[in-house]
């Protein structure tokens, strides 16, 4: 998450901050392949 997110941009306020952590734990969580379980999310 740090390379991908933290390192890759500047954020204006703490809010700005915190709404890209969550889109970006949704989308780690719930987008993006997995090559453990074929191709398909966990859940």
């Amino acid at each position: 998450m740090k390379a991908e997110l933290l390192c890759a941009e500047k954020f204006e306020t703490s809010k700005d901050l915190i709404k890209a952590l969550k889109q970006y734990s949704n989308y780690y969580n719930n987008e993006r392949i997995k090559k453990q379980v074929n191709g398909k999310s966990l859940v």
